[in-house]
């Protein structure tokens, strides 16, 4: 990229694809648990973070913030895009388009927290809050009277903090920094960004996981990029398109380009001419590439090397690589991300001896843009040497520790050879240098000679080895990856047939996705290894095996590997498979062609799932359509349609919804009067998912020129005879929302707002309360509040639900005040809505004069307007949690109306820890046993809700009264309760109950006790490991599927309990769950290394009981290993 342009973010940003992790709190704790074993840093980030996940806007990041505090959790891999996420939050707030609740927005990169920017003070004082905001984001020293005017405005204003990095500044915060930075985290508004392996970060309620460029977003990106530095060109359309093209061929580039940092990079290598010249490109053939042009670029500013090629660049520049190459490995063995000005010095002092010489050499580093200061000041203002540094991106920093690694071993047998050595040799399986070894590998089988390249793949098989041999295997995995088809390994073959073996163990298992997660994951993300034909007639002898349950795991298998357009030699042998006798190996097969999208929709495979769309199995008619459906417009053939057409009137809702949906994935290729017609008839279903595909469905028809005709039929449809076909139209009119031209069709309902005919009338309200917020305007508004006098009580029921489905933005004292006044109507109706519509408005309308009106709401005659009123106090969360409110719910809560009652517990339930008082929580363990098993329900899920408060040892006896409860949710609560304690809670009687709560017949108790058990044996300073018995130990091994599938107990809480307790029940245990997870376990002399996710943990067995031990969890590991008949060398 030219460094003398800068674009503006609100132009150079592209929305990153953020997804909501609070519904999938499990999933995301897999993700931290397993999957950071399964895959490598960099590589595949995109395919294992970006799924069929609930995606969010930017503005919509405190919504899920309950009360007063909004402290929010946003994860992702390192270069995904976080640090651009809170630029582009800061400049949306300054440009007043972004939460303008907020008074202060303060920014701080916490990476910046050094003791070279905050030296320790005398007297071992500490820095305040506003000393680390001066320094963060000011160029200047703030005057005293400036202190203090900050110091006011920041008390009495609100500010949102954003604190960016905190897996960057680790457990290392200065000293004279703690107490200031346990505050900074304690802040009431804030948003933190961490990378998802950092433990240590704090667990707020609310987190997001930011998962980089969406396919979408590469597309734009790209085009985008080419349009702003190439606009004197003419050939910028060829260059956006030639690009993609590479991209998408090359699944593993095409993987790491939705990273913004690496496709930005890639932008600028081609725009620049280097046009890659094989498509088999590796990641380390991208980073070569990259350095090379960095270093071009560095010489042709000095006039030198316009006609070298690589080697003659490397030559000339060799003092720079050599101190960028040291420079990196050394901070990366230090785990170190910021290079401190004293390793610096070192480092240049081994290359340079005279001070002038080492000044000039650091300057040319700094020339070539790799390292950048952590100081905020230009270069030159002070010693650049002085200052700390760090690298532009970890990858970068990884590529060239692996260049110091490579060269190391062409010494012989030095200090730096044998430095080299021992470092692979004990440091192979430790996930934090998994990137630094593959670019290595790449390295050695791409430029070095055979005889380093053994060197290395010889170190890396040799002792310690990992005892369970998953970790080992993955590596194998990647290095036969990185060097494609290169002859530099000769072990290739010998390794692809271990990778074989592997296979045939997992099709074996009648567990095979849970315990070989981690061998799928890795093969996911190595296409030219499932591509080898080795691995592909391993795939095809199984998919042929006379046992149904090894061909249905093996089509599990390959479904999960998400094979796409690289993989046309499968495609046959799913196609056949759709034939096959066994319901799993058909829907599998079926679920394997759509996840290779347009590339499988050949004639034949269409044919084949034109036939599974008449399977006898409803589950293989569903995958059938949605293959078909992911096949998009390449499918949108008249006999596809045709079937489409006819599985829309399947028996089955779920085939209808795939059918609807796939229909709609055509977009205007299937925009035919017959299809129209058909989604019309299906926005009459009675399933309101198959309503909502209709209404999307016809959204995306609506695309392009055929957008006006859609609305328009939709719209007329609105005067139909059938109200139940009107009532749908409406309802699609509002699920349209953005897909369709928004200002027509609201324009339209508008219109129809004041049709002479009441059912139009009714019909245009109803869709405007569907599309939600998008119709908070001024106009709308103000006819939905002329609607609420409407003659028809209908109209008026209906502008009241569109006045509370536009939210808190409708919450306008004009719209309050009506909607209060219409909680007097004398239609139930209208009152009911009247309340909905105050709650939807959220904390905007919760008024004293409102919250009054709705406790007297609570007992009207309607019983049912009393649920809405409970309802709508519950939205109002936290700021509606005043003394007297809870008073009156209190009273409430001993109503003899039962729906009063229910009403009173689920508030207070949806108050949550506002309410967390004593004489509130015992009020909730009184009404657990109520005569009316609504109410206990409720009581159950707002203590529940109500955490910690709830959930204290003083506590236990009720919750395991409770956990005898014949209500499934109050025993659920019970459990979940007892597992918040943890090991406060782990007495034998509470063990005893949760091991019978995991034979429950609810299957979320029995994982809701997995999970409290999971808790306890990891509880802090592992207090409750010792209170489970060797029968409860063997209780937990029976149950183990379920604690894994649960994620709720690890391997290093499980080898804690071993040696601590020395109870030998604990091993296999160990063993399966340390597999499932993918880590390794090596043992050398009397020291034992655990590595689990980016952290090695060392347990020293001599103080631990020495040989015997030593000798059971080798024996152990062994014996679990033979069972499973899994390939041991390697």
């Amino acid at each position: 990229m030219n460094p003398a342009k800068a674009f503006p973010i609100v132009q150079s940003y592209v929305n990153l694809a953020i997804v909501e992790s609070k519904a999938q709190q499990k999933k995301a704790k897999k993700f931290l648990d397993a999957q950071a074993q399964h895959t490598d840093a960099t590589v595949g980030r995109y395919e294992k973070n970006y799924g069929a996940k609930k995606s969010i806007a930017v503005r919509e990041i405190f919504e899920a913030c309950k009360g007063e505090t909004q402290q929010v959790l946003i994860f992702g891999p390192a270069g995904i895009g976080k640090t651009t996420l809170c630029r582009y939050i800061a400049y949306q707030w300054a440009t007043e388009k972004l939460w303008p609740q907020f008074k202060f927005l303060i920014w701080i990169r916490l990476r910046f927290l050094t003791d070279s920017r905050y030296p320790p003070l005398s007297n071992g004082e500490q820095y305040s809050i506003l000393d680390i905001v001066e320094k963060a984001c000011f160029n200047h020293t703030l005057s005293r009277e400036e202190k203090i005017s900050l110091r006011e405005l920041f008390e009495q204003s609100k500010v949102l903090w954003l604190l960016d990095g905190i897996a960057e500044i680790g457990q290392n915060v200065p000293k004279q920094l703690e107490s200031s930075f346990k505050q900074l985290l304690k802040s009431p508004y804030m948003i933190l960004t961490s990378r998802p392996y950092f433990s240590a970060r704090p667990s707020y309620e609310v987190q997001y996981e930011i998962t980089g460029f969406t396919n979408e977003n590469i597309d734009f990106y790209v085009k985008q990029f080419f349009d702003r530095i190439n606009n004197e060109s003419n050939d910028t359309s060829s260059k956006h398109d030639n690009l993609l093209s590479f991209l998408k061929l090359k699944s593993t580039i095409w993987g790491i380009a939705h990273i913004p940092i690496n496709l930005e990079l890639i932008c600028s290598l081609w725009a620049n001419g280097q046009s890659f010249k094989s498509k088999k490109m590796t990641m380390t053939q991208l980073y070569n590439e990259i350095i090379e042009w960095l270093f071009r670029r560095y010489l042709e500013r000095q006039n030198v090397g316009d006609q070298l090629n690589k080697e003659g660049i490397y030559n000339v520049c060799h003092k720079e690589l050599t101190a960028l190459e040291k420079i990196a490995f050394h901070a990366m063995k230090s785990d170190n991300l910021i290079i401190e000005k004293k390793m610096l010095q070192n480092v240049l002092k081994e290359i340079e001896f005279s001070a002038p010489n080492r000044q000039e050499l650091f300057t040319k580093l700094l020339t070539i843009g790799i390292l950048k200061s952590l100081s905020q000041e230009p270069i030159g203002t002070k010693i650049a040497i002085e200052k700390d540094y760090y690298f532009i991106h970890l990858s970068f920093q990884e590529f060239f520790a692996a260049r110091y690694l490579v060269n190391a071993l062409r010494y012989g047998d030095n200090k730096y050879y044998q430095e080299a050595i021992h470092f692979i040799k004990h440091e192979k399986y430790n996930q934090r240098f998994l990137l630094l070894f593959i670019y290595a590998s790449g390295l050695l089988t791409e430029e070095g000679p055979i005889s380093r390249a053994e060197i290395f793949f010889e170190t890396m098989s040799s002792e310690p080895t990992d005892l369970l041999g998953a970790r080992h295997i993955q590596l194998v995995i990647r290095f036969l990856e990185e060097a494609g088809g290169a002859n530099a390994i000769k072990r290739r073959v010998m390794w692809l047939d271990h990778i074989s073996k592997w296979l045939q163990c997992a099709a074996n298992n009648t567990h095979a996705i849970t315990l070989f997660a981690w061998l799928i994951a890795s093969l996911r993300q190595s296409p030219s290894v499932v591509r080898d034909a080795i691995i592909i007639h391993t795939f095809f002898v199984l998919l042929r095996d006379t046992n149904n349950g090894v061909r249905t795991r093996t089509a599990e298998i390959i479904s999960a590997l998400h094979l796409n357009q690289m993989f046309p030699e499968f495609t046959t042998a799913l196609k056949n498979a759709l034939g096959d006798t066994e319901i799993g190996v058909r829907q599998n097969a079926a679920i394997a062609l759509g996840n290779m999208g347009e590339s499988a929709a050949k004639p034949d495979v269409i044919k084949g799932l034109l036939t599974a769309l008449l399977d006898k199995e409803d589950v293989v008619r569903i995958y059938a359509v949605e293959a078909i459906g992911k096949m998009g417009e390449s499918a949108a053939q008249p006999d596809v349609i045709k079937g489409l057409l006819t599985a829309v009137g399947d028996k089955q809702h779920v085939v209808r919804g795939c059918a609807v949906e796939a229909l709609g994935k055509m977009g205007k290729g299937a925009a035919k009067p017959q299809v129209i017609k058909a989604l019309l008839t299906a926005l009459g279903d009675k399933e309101d998912v198959i309503r909502r595909h209709a209404a999307e469905a016809l959204g995306k028809m609506g695309a392009g020129a055929a957008k006006t005709d859609v609305i328009k039929v939709l719209l007329s449809a609105l005067s139909g005879e059938e109200d139940v076909m009107r009532r749908h139209v409406a309802e699609a009119l509002g699920e349209m929302g953005e897909s369709a031209a928004k200002t027509e069709l609201i324009e339209g309902l508008l219109t129809g707002l004041g049709d002479g005919q009441h059912v139009v009338r009714r019909c245009a309200a109803e869709a405007l309360g569907k599309m939600g917020e998008g119709t908070a305007k001024p106009d709308v508004i103000n006819a939905l509040l002329t609607a609420l006098g409407d003659k028809d009580e209908v109209v008026r029921i209906y502008a009241a639900e569109a006045l509370g489905n536009i939210g808190e933005s409708a919450a306008k004292p004009d719209v309050i005040k009506t909607s209060l006044s219409a909680l007097s109507d004398k239609e139930d109706v209208m009152r009911r809505y009247a309340a909905e519509a105050l709650g939807k408005m959220g904390e905007g309308a919760a008024k004293p004069d409102v919250i009054k009106a709705l406790l007297a709401a609570l007992g009207d005659k309607d019983h049912i307007l009393g649920i809405y009123a409970g309802e709508a106090l519950g939205k109002m969360g936290e700021s509606a949690a005043k003394s007297e409110l809870i008073e009156g719910l209190l009273t409430a809560l001993g109503d003899k109306q039962h729906v009063v009652r229910r009403c009173a517990a689920d508030v207070l339930g949806k108050m949550g820890e506002g309410a967390a008082k004593p004489d509130v929580i015992k009020a909730l363990f009184t009404a657990l046993g109520d005569k009316d098993q609504v109410v206990g329900t409720y009581a159950a899920e707002a203590l529940g809700k109500m955490g910690e408060s709830a959930a204290k040892p003083e506590l236990i006896e009720e919750w395991l009264s409770a956990l005898r409860d014949k209500q499934h949710v109050i025993r659920r609560c019970a459990v979940e309760a007892l597992g918040k304690m943890g090991g406060s809670a782990a007495k034998p009687n509470v063990i005893k109950a949760l091991l019978s709560a995991l034979s429950d017949k609810e299957d979320v108790i029995r994982r809701c006790a997995a999970e409290a058990l999971g808790r306890m044996i990891g509880s802090e300073k592992m207090t409750g490991a010792p209170h489970f018995s060797a029968d409860a130990v063997l209780k937990l091994f029976e149950n183990k599927w379920l604690l894994m599938d649960s994620s709720c107990i690890n391997s290093t809480d499980l080898l804690n309990a071993v040696l601590q307790t020395r109870v030998d029940s604990w091993l296999p245990l160990t063993f399966f769950v340390a597999l499932y997870e993918g880590t390794a376990v090596t043992i050398v002399a009397q020291s034992l290394k655990h590595y689990r996710n980016y952290s090695v943990e060392k347990f020293n067995l001599a103080s631990h009981g020495n040989d015997r031990l030593f000798r059971r969890i080798t024996q152990t590991f062994a014996e679990e290993a033979e069972k499973l008949g899994w390939p041991r060398e390697c």
